[in-house]
């Protein structure tokens, strides 16, 4: 993914999983929608779900591999730096 690097601004990143609750603002969607509709949205199996690892900023969920990039975290048009961040699974 390629990430706002004007919005990293150095802040820590983590990597979690998704927990009942979570919240993000995806890309080119009005609001935040739970990860749950999100996955259900997607036709992600409920047995994948807790496997696919979360990128956060703080409380900010920024990131779901291969699905969405939050609103706020979308590199834009006129952006000359990115923060490239790979999801690579584990053997």
């Amino acid at each position: 993914a390629m990430l706002s690097a004007t919005q990293w601004r150095r802040r820590r990143l983590m990597v979690r999983n998704w927990q009942p609750g979570d919240r993000m603002r995806p890309y080119g969607l009005h609001g935040s929608r739970k990860l749950q509709d999100i996955f259900s949205d997607l036709k992600v199996p409920a047995t994948q779900r807790s496997s696919i690892p979360l990128l956060v900023c703080g409380d900010e969920i920024i990131w779901l591999p291969s699905y969405r990039i939050a609103q706020a975290w979308a590199l834009r048009p006129n952006e000359r730096r990115m923060l490239l961040v790979e999801a690579q699974p584990s053997d």
